[in-house]
This record gives structure tokens, sequence and C-alpha cells, in this order.
């Protein structure tokens, strides 16, 4: 949430923190579990977007002011860049009183081949973040 806080703050020019509200909803990505890649990536944000927009059309968005809405979507995939496995965020940002979407690609973090094996071996649905988790004993969510 703090992320989709900044987000907003920074596309929306926002100088009043006061002003931003922020709530999280869950929504359909429409691709695997893991994404692999740049593209699917990138694919599964937009829809995870589109599928928000669509959601709430039908009750938010009506009573939202249009000139100060903002969706912002993430989606986190794995890429192969020299030889190395990196976990990274795809975030967009669209803007709802133009229709613009903004799309950025968060700081990228080293993953254990082994890491990518497991997910492949489970047709993706077994997330990178849950093996981390896993590993470390940390919490899911």
């Amino acid at each position: 949430m703090r992320a989709a806080f900044n987000a907003v703050e920074r596309h929306g020019n926002v100088h009043n923190r006061k002003l931003i509200s922020v709530s999280g909803l869950a929504v359909n990505s429409g691709i695997p579990e893991q994404p692999l890649g740049r593209e699917e990536t990138q694919k599964g944000a937009l829809n995870r977007l589109n599928n928000l927009q669509e959601q709430l059309k039908e009750s938010a968005l009506k009573n939202l002011k249009k000139d100060k809405c903002f969706l912002v979507s993430f989606e986190n995939g794995v890429i192969e860049e020299e030889n190395k496995f990196f976990d990274i965020p795809c975030v967009i940002v669209r803007d709802i009183a133009t229709g613009k979407d903004s799309i950025a690609w968060g700081e990228k973090i080293c993953v254990p081949d082994e890491f990518v094996a497991t997910c492949k071996a489970h047709n993706q649905e077994t997330t990178i973040g849950n093996l981390f988790n896993k590993e470390f004993g940390w919490p899911a969510g």
C-alpha cells in the first residue's frame, strides 16, 4: 500500500499527502502466479489494472472525482540478464481522467537458480516470493 501511495503522490504531482487515499483490492492477472520475462510480467500488471478498473466501474469510480483518480497495479516477475535471474516489479499507474498509463520497473533482486527451477517445475504456480518466505522463515503476505 505504501508503494501505491508513493506512486500516486509522484505521478499525480500531489503536494498535500492528506489529499491521497489508497485502498487495496485483489484482482486477477490472467497469467501464471509467477510470470517469467518482462513481457509476461507487464501483461499481468496491465491485466490487473484493466480488471481493477472494470470491477470499480459499477461502484467506486462512479463517485470519485475523475480528474483526481489514479489506479495502480503491481506485478512481480522473473527476468534473466547475463545468465542470472532477478525478481523485478512492474508498476503501472493509470490516470482515470486521461486514460493514460505510465509504466515503470522497480529495483531487481537476484534470485537463486534453484528457486527459478522450482518455479518452472511447478508450472509457475509457486512464486519466488513464497520460496523466499519458506527459505528464510518469513511470514507470507
